[in-house]
């Protein structure tokens, strides 16, 4: 074979290797994941009820301070008292590594508002194989961290 051969099958050897190599890395990662996520997920919800829990009994006059924690079967939501109330349902999608989300507003008690899809929360893995959450562009490791968001995005809460 000429040179020129020669280099054209080696750099296809090179490309066929990467590729297995991704493709295993891939694999690698969504087991990893799948693996990870259902604990990941459960510290989660543990931290999204004592934080309303603790919220609520901090301030306890003050409603707009405040959320409830309900689950319903494997659905999970979290929304303030003070109308308009926020309504955040979140529930686990291992298949799709992410926690879904679903969100409406109601504007007044009698009003039962249709939950709407929301950005979901990607599950990802870091260098070290850490599970670590993505959401609206930022990345939380700690669980604590991302039940912070969702309460103050419930109740409104700037600081």
């Amino acid at each position: 074979m000429s040179d020129w051969i020669d280099k054209m099958k080696s750099g296809e050897e090179r490309d066929s290797q990467f590729n297995r190599e991704q493709a295993a890395s891939r694999l690698h990662k969504a087991k990893m994941i799948s693996a990870k996520a259902p604990q990941v997920w459960e510290i989660l919800i543990g931290q999204l009820k004592a934080d309303s829990e603790k919220l609520n009994k901090t301030f306890p006059d003050d409603v707009a301070r405040q959320c409830d924690f309900v689950q319903r079967d494997l659905e999970y939501s979290l929304q303030n008292r003070k109308l308009p109330i926020r309504i955040l349902s979140l529930s686990l999608n291992l298949e799709g590594h992410q926690i879904k989300m679903r969100e409406a507003t109601k504007h007044s008690i009698e009003y039962q508002p249709e939950l709407k899809p929301e950005s979901p929360v990607l599950f990802k893995l870091d260098a070290n194989d850490n599970l670590l959450f993505e959401w609206l562009g930022r990345s939380y490791t700690d669980p604590a961290l991302l039940s912070e968001q969702f309460i103050k995005r419930v109740c409104g809460i700037k600081l």
